[in-house]
């Protein structure tokens, strides 16, 4: 189409269209000039093959192509002046026929080339994401189990299994990153790809060694350990396993988070039933208002591509006739947020953020106040001393957790109820420094999503605490609300929907760190509030009821992210050639690769943490022995 209008209008072609002039077109022009056209398209073509190909495959078609040149060229000399003649429309023809020709050559090797897969270095992700998978169910497995060491035998295949994980990390990135590649396994040579499918099939039988520890566990206590699940659990793993299968169709993909409120509403209910069943009013009531603030959250930010385009509660509280209410939803919003976090005590240095918060967002212009307030140029000066203030209370908050340790360190067993609550107390502080920092980034309408957030974690943690539920059923749980919440937001598995206005708070020039680091912040708030959440709920039954319990949290929710990713990476490999490629399925794998960055930044953390408080607890290293 671009090569026929530009004909039309006498402009030049798009340097980068790959298209060809529609022969129709062509009739509407003398010889003379559609020969002209053709050498043009031609010409055109040719200076992009000499980009995209080596000498060799070039030089190929470029002696068909000189030769039509040659022809046209000796037409000219001929028949220009008698270009009605028979003669000369019967060697035009031929001459129009031969530019066709050699232009669908080009055409063809040309989109070969923009369609060109690494298809080695994708089997290979697709490997090693299956061979990771393997590996974590192995890991939790056998953190699970009662009896803990494995024997000889399993140990070395388990260490096999993690070499040949690394030399595939390897292979791949040598083999992709555009340096001089090893012409024995990266090139497409038969001998190549011999070596590879060698390289390969040794790295499937590594995964076939993992599946044979996990068998070798005993079928019969898999299949006792599968009939004693309850009926929540059976629904984490059925609702998980479903979630990865919707993954294969691209209207689930777009329509994702239609998934993930379907499972945290149906898990709602069923907890709402269960509290009516042993008689827990009180239960019932809170997962009623629960249910309620998830329907008025599926309103308040449309997303996904089916009802993206009808308004919503955010679109119409963001119209400039609506200041006022959008004012009043922010203090509100900031309110509650205050209350939630601080837990009915009164916390000065949470009221002094939230009140630079709320000024902020009066210098950029989102929120009216009823008293003139001085503000700086787009409220930069605001939004630093925000910055300022949580850095003070998280350094505040490191200082007086290690003060309380020499204090109490070296003191008797009966001081380390009070050591816990340090950490604990550590922990909250940070959770209510990463809210506050959200709060002050994400748009003033989605400062109620944070606050109806944090009453759905804390109402829900007092509820399930009360449930005799295992390590990996709060991993599992946490993960479904982390991923609904991120939905609630307004995110979809569009980039489109990426708020970038978050990445640039009180800065006054483009910053690749800081703007990265904020953007992040802002998009992850649902997952990563959720985790912070697992990881208090986790750290307190470690120190109080079992030792692994945040082993076995952390490796669940690594089996949670490894499981969609693994199976996604086949989908999007069998479907390279899907229409939708480039607009559903390859911005969904950029998500899960941000989802699975943040998950390894949490679990980096998490893990700190955790040891930061276990190795500095008065009883030592022998306290989890004796428990």
């Amino acid at each position: 189409m671009a090569p026929s209008l530009a004909t039309m209008f006498g402009l030049p072609i798009p340097q980068n269209s790959l298209g060809i002039i529609i022969p129709e077109v062509l009739n509407l022009f003398p010889l003379r000039q559609q020969l002209r056209a053709l050498q043009l398209n031609s010409n055109q073509l040719m200076t992009l093959m000499k980009q995209s190909f080596n000498q060799a495959i070039f030089d190929d078609i470029t002696i068909d192509y000189q030769h039509i040149i040659e022809m046209h060229a000796g037409w000219l000399n001929e028949y220009a002046n008698k270009s009605t003649s028979a003669a000369s429309k019967e060697v035009a023809s031929k001459i129009v026929d031969k530019y066709f020709k050699v232009l669908k050559m080009m055409q063809s090797n040309l989109s070969e080339t923009v369609t060109r897969y690494d298809v080695h270095a994708m089997i290979c992700g697709i490997v090693l994401c299956s061979m990771v998978l393997v590996l974590i169910g192995v890991a939790l497995t056998y953190t699970s189990s009662n009896s803990t060491p494995m024997n000889f035998h399993i140990s070395k295949l388990f260490y096999l299994g993690c070499c040949c994980l690394a030399i595939l990390t390897t292979h791949v990135t040598i083999c992709t990153s555009g340096l001089d590649t090893s012409d024995m396994l990266c090139n497409g040579s038969p001998s190549a790809i011999m070596h590879s499918t060698a390289f390969v099939i040794t790295v499937a039988v590594a995964i076939y060694l993992q599946i044979s520890i996990l068998v070798s566990l005993n079928t019969f206590k898999i299949l006792s350990f599968i009939r004693s699940l309850s009926i929540l659990e059976k629904f984490l793993l059925l609702g998980s396993v479903t979630h990865t299968i919707s993954l294969m169709s691209s209207s689930f993909v777009e329509e994702e988070h239609q998934t993930w409120y379907f499972l945290t509403t149906t898990l709602l209910v069923g907890l709402f039933v269960r509290s009516i069943q042993v008689q827990r009013s009180t239960d019932a009531k809170l997962i009623f208002v629960i249910l309620i603030i998830c329907r008025v959250l599926r309103s308040w930010n449309q997303t996904g591509m089916k009802w993206a385009n009808l308004p919503d509660i955010g679109d119409w509280l963001v119209r400039p006739e609506n200041a006022i209410y959008l004012s009043v939803v922010h203090v509100l919003s900031l309110a509650a947020v205050y209350v939630i976090l601080s837990e009915r005590l009164f916390s000065p240095s949470n009221i002094l953020i939230l009140l630079f918060i709320c000024l902020y967002r009066h210098a950029v212009g989102n929120v009216v106040l009823p008293v003139l307030v001085p503000s700086s140029y787009k409220g930069i000066a605001e939004a630093q001393i925000t910055f300022v203030l949580l850095l003070l209370k998280i350094f505040s908050a490191i200082f007086n957790y290690l003060h309380n340790i020499s204090k109490h360190l070296l003191k008797t067993k009966s001081q380390s109820s009070t050591n816990n609550n340090s950490g604990t107390r550590l922990l909250s502080i940070l959770f209510e420094s990463f809210i506050l920092f959200v709060v002050l980034l994400l748009r003033p309408h989605n400062t109620a999503v944070v606050a109806m957030t944090l009453f759905i974690q804390q109402s829900l943690e007092d509820i399930l605490f009360k449930l005799p539920l295992k390590a990996w059923n709060w991993s599992v749980i946490c993960f479904w609300m982390g991923q609904t919440t991120f939905y609630h937001q307004g995110n979809s598995n569009s980039i489109a929907t990426i708020d970038l206005s978050s990445g640039y708070v009180g800065l006054d020039s483009h910053d690749p760190a800081f703007v990265g680091t904020f953007l992040l912040v802002a998009t992850n708030f649902g997952p990563v509030s959720w985790m912070l959440t697992l990881l208090k709920q986790s750290t307190y039954n470690s120190h109080k009821i079992d030792s692994t319990a945040l082993p076995q949290a952390f490796l669940s929710l690594m089996l949670c992210r490894a499981l969609p990713l693994a199976a996604y990476t086949i989908v999007v490999s069998s479907q390279r050639y899907h229409l939708f490629i480039w607009s559903v399925f390859s911005p969904k794998l950029l998500y899960e690769a941000m989802h699975t960055c943040v998950l390894v930044m949490f679990i980096i953390f998490g893990s700190t943490f955790f040891l930061v408080c276990y190795c500095t607890r008065p009883q030592g290293p022998n306290y989890l022995k004796r428990k």
